[in-house]
């Protein structure tokens, strides 16, 4: 039966060492820690390469896309995922259009990750509201 096997390119070698840095003999239980996320602003594919985090205007992120956002705000802000492209409009929290997207909150002064799935575009509606992509250097393969 074919299984599913997560790849990275960097991955170390020694599962020893992995194995020991994992496993608190004192508490008997495995650690978790988060190494961090490598977060990158978006390309905006100019030349020379010009970035920026103001998704305050649509960005096509692709499909599949895993985002972290970052409201530096007071208040609760939103953003909106979309195939809608250049017709779309930044929707504030909980609202709809007739494309079925909806304004998704980010709480004030906080960390949001999502996908945009089979989403192409994200907005939010204030600049406020940083866009950053996950890179993640992984990928899935099969294995029978």
């Amino acid at each position: 039966m074919p299984k599913n096997v997560r790849n990275n390119q960097e991955q170390a070698l020694d599962q020893g060492t992995i194995a020991n840095q994992a496993y608190n003999q004192a508490a008997g239980v495995h650690k978790v820690a988060e190494a961090g996320l490598k977060l990158k602003p978006f390309d905006l594919g100019t030349d020379p390469a010009t970035h920026t985090t103001n998704a305050s205007t649509i960005r096509k992120v692709g499909k599949g896309r895993t985002l972290a956002l970052y409201n530096n705000s007071a208040a609760a802000l939103a953003y909106t995922l979309t195939n809608d492209g250049a017709l779309a409009a930044a929707l504030t929290i909980g609202d709809t259009n007739a494309a079925g997207d909806v304004g998704v909150p980010v709480p004030a002064n906080s960390w949001h990750f999502t996908n945009s799935y089979d989403r192409e575009y994200v907005l939010t509606n204030s600049a406020d509201l940083l866009l950053f992509i996950v890179e993640d250097d992984t990928n899935i393969t099969q294995r029978s």
